[in-house]
């Protein structure tokens, strides 16, 4: 089973990464004197999440096609901010799709990003992140690498001052560069793969 999917995603995905940019100015407007400690040194993150995702790519099968399908996300991210706001990152994220007839479709991303993040308020952090990197998905007949982009925005809860619950949608795309066995021959489409997704975890800072 591979994927094969219509290039415009990749417009789409250029467009999202433009609109999360220009909300970082609103995050660190959103600062208050209460807050203005914690954003004088550097700020070490460790993150996991779960939740849900959906392949928004048309997914080919040897008996049908799908898009839209839903299933479980696993995030585990590093972030180094420093106190102007900005900061790096790396991410891994794993995908696990099942299809009727076709088995789990496995993917996977790992790359580094660039991370913008500010307090809002005396216990909310917020944070916007894009990157490129590593891109595998698999199933039971094959296995293919590629280019990744990663986008997240979060909002997080902090009870504590060093630990949060955050709440982050994520946008992931690939591109796997060969043509899918299964999709019709008369169409303009790429071997690739997109989702979306709406994970909930646990942040600790240092």
């Amino acid at each position: 089973m591979l994927i094969a999917n219509e290039m415009h995603w990749i417009k789409k995905k250029t467009v999202l990464l433009i609109v999360m940019l220009a909300t970082a100015p609103g995050i660190r407007a959103g600062l208050i004197d209460g807050n203005a400690g914690s954003q004088n040194k550097t700020m070490h993150t460790f993150a996991v999440s779960v939740g849900p995702a959906w392949i928004t790519s048309k997914v080919y099968t040897p008996k049908n096609s799908y898009s839209w399908r839903t299933g479980f996300e696993v995030t585990g991210e590093y972030n180094c901010v420093f106190s102007g706001g900005t900061g790096f990152g790396i991410t891994y994220t794993s995908n696990i799709t099942s299809y009727p007839n076709a088995g789990d479709l496995k993917q996977y991303y790992v790359g580094p990003s660039l991370v913008y993040a500010g307090f809002l308020g005396s216990h909310w952090h917020a944070k916007v992140d894009v990157g490129i990197g590593y891109a595998n998905c698999s199933d039971e007949l094959s296995s293919e690498g590629g280019v990744g982009l990663k986008s997240g925005l979060s909002i997080e809860y902090l009870p504590c001052r060093n630990v949060g619950i955050g709440l982050e949608m994520i946008s992931v795309s690939s591109y796997l560069g060969n043509r899918s066995d299964f999709a019709p021959r008369n169409t303009n489409e790429r071997n690739g793969i997109a989702r979306i997704g709406l994970t909930l975890g646990l942040r600790v800072h240092l």
